[in-house]
Order: C-alpha cells, then sequence, then structure tokens
C-alpha cells in the first residue's frame, strides 16, 4: 500500500477512536438548562497549558456559557475529533469561586479576555477567548448566585 493511503488509514481510526472515546465517557455539561447569564457560539480560544494546547487554538469553533454558578467553555461537536479537546485544553466546566482573574487582552478580530482558574486538581491553567461581547461576559461571571 502506498504511504498516503496509510496515512488515511491512521488518520481513519485516530477519528473513530476519538469519536468511541467521547462517546463512551459522555458529557460534563447537563441535559438540562440552568439559568443561562451568557452564551456565545463561534467564540475563539487558546490555552496556555503547553506548547501543543497553543498550537491548538481553536478559531470560531467555541461554544462559551455562563451560568448562575459556572463557566462552560466547550467546543462544537465537529471539534471532538482525533482528541482536539484534550490536546487543546479547550473543554471546561469551572465553578466561578474556582476563577481567579478575567482580565482584557488583545485579539485580532473580537475583544480578547483571558481567564484564570483553579482546577479541580488544584492545578493554576489561563484561557484566552475571543469574543462578540466582552463587557457582557464580565457582568455574567461577576453575577451573584441566585438561591431558590
Amino acid at each position: 500500500m502506498s504511504d498516503a493511503l496509510w496515512a488515511i488509514i491512521w488518520v481513519g481510526l485516530g477519528c473513530l477512536s476519538s469519536l468511541a472515546y467521547y462517546a463512551i465517557r459522555g458529557s460534563k455539561f447537563p441535559q438540562s438548562s440552568p439559568r443561562i447569564l451568557y452564551t456565545e457560539s463561534f467564540a475563539f480560544g487558546r490555552s496556555y497549558r503547553d506548547v501543543v494546547s497553543q498550537f491548538c487554538a481553536a478559531a470560531r469553533a467555541l461554544v462559551i456559557t455562563v451560568t448562575e454558578d459556572e463557566l462552560w467553555i466547550r467546543p462544537f461537536r465537529a471539534f471532538y475529533v482525533m482528541f482536539l479537546p484534550s490536546l487543546s485544553d479547550l473543554e471546561h466546566r469551572i465553578p466561578k469561586r474556582s476563577i481567579t482573574a478575567v482580565r482584557d487582552a488583545p485579539h485580532l478580530l473580537r475583544q480578547g479576555v483571558i481567564v484564570e482558574f483553579t482546577d479541580g486538581k488544584g492545578r493554576h491553567k489561563k484561557i484566552k477567548l475571543g469574543l462578540k461581547n466582552a463587557d457582557l461576559f464580565k457582568r455574567a461571571l461577576r453575577s451573584e448566585t441566585h438561591d431558590t
């Protein structure tokens, strides 16, 4: 077989195995909608976890949601191919109390924001987002939790 055919087979197997992995693992995000304070589709994003995650930035491939208690950063379904959410570090469900800083940052096409937080394992993380309306996003993050 030619090298090109082997490459196609390996890429195909990588795609299938990653889709199977995420189908078995299930979603980190609830199926029922909590009270959503802000949501945006087609956002930009880049994690600063390591060189690989910086290289795997997402351009117009993220859905950003702020609920009363959490910030959700997740890719569109098509982005789950080839383990990209794991490589890019762009799938997070972050309690608001874990967010340590939110600051403006330059971005080419949108309003840039850097979100710093501590993950569930106590590691400090930093993600840059390119949003249509950073002010509404920051206001939603500042809002208090309402107990019912």
